[in-house]
């Protein structure tokens, strides 16, 4: 009977263990530049981030806006260093940008850049604009992050 528990102890420690190390993708660093950070203006959005682990080609990023941004012009999503296509949507003040699962994975480490177009700059201000990692079935991958953009007159 110690022997069953010894055995189911070490099975579930172990599982616990994939869990939680599955779960342990971080952003390791978020940048967020419009080209243009004038008030009312539209403005190619550029992306930068690394992270801690691997990330399949089908990885999703949900980016969220303040709502005083008008995301209803997006048009084009693309990336000098990231392989393979993407799919976009916009929802109010949501962005999710989808792999198509034709490129390479996304190394840990290595900072990517991710570009937007056509998103129309609120009022002058600081605002957060953050960011969460998905996996292809929608499940968030770690923690969000947020970075700040400054908008001026």
């Amino acid at each position: 009977m110690k022997k069953v528990f010894l055995l189911c102890f070490v099975f579930t420690s172990l599982v616990l263990v994939y869990i939680t190390s599955s779960l342990a993708m971080e952003i390791e660093q978020l940048r967020i530049e419009p080209m243009d950070n004038h008030a009312g203006k539209h403005s190619i959005y550029r992306i930068h981030f690394s992270f801690t682990e691997s990330l399949a080609a089908t990885v999703q990023w949900q980016i969220i806006f303040p709502e005083e941004f008008d995301l209803s012009g997006l048009k084009v999503v693309g990336s000098n260093n990231i392989n393979g296509g993407f799919t976009l949507q916009v929802d109010g003040s949501e962005l999710l940008i989808k792999r198509t699962g034709r490129g390479s994975n996304l190394e840990p480490g290595v900072l990517y850049e991710i570009g937007i177009a056509n998103i129309k700059n609120a009022y002058v201000g600081d605002y957060f604009i953050s960011v969460n990692v998905l996996d292809a079935n929608g499940l968030t991958l770690g923690d969000a992050k947020s970075a700040t953009v400054t908008i001026i007159q």
